[in-house]
């Protein structure tokens, strides 16, 4: 699904406490973008994704708690809406990234 705005929150949820990275397939939506991935105000990957196909991100290792962690997708670049790239959409929504097959590479910790 591509993301809209420029932030979003992702719920990470474990059954148990794991050391990894988060990794992921990201695609940009119409131009390259800054990709900023934080969890608990500290930056865990950022770098540039570019559009036309997913290419894979993976973030620094990150000690996850048993539970729910949230995690901050951001760009200071913003969305793009469909509108602006083809007059004729009715789409207005500011879209930035697609990911697809969200994984935790990880070590669990029991």
């Amino acid at each position: 699904r591509r993301l809209p705005g420029d932030r979003y929150w992702a719920l990470l949820v474990s059954n148990f406490a794991a050391s990894g990275a988060l990794v992921m397939d990201a695609t940009s939506f119409a131009t390259a973008r800054t990709l900023q991935v934080s969890v608990g105000g500290h930056t865990i990957y950022s770098g540039t994704v570019q559009p036309g196909g997913f290419g894979m991100v993976s973030t620094d290792g990150v000690d996850w708690p048993e539970g729910v962690t949230e995690v901050s997708i951001n760009t200071p670049e913003g969305g793009t809406t469909p509108r602006s790239l083809d007059p004729n959409s009715p789409d207005e929504r500011p879209l930035s990234f697609g990911f697809k097959r969200v994984r935790l590479d990880s070590e669990a910790r029991r």
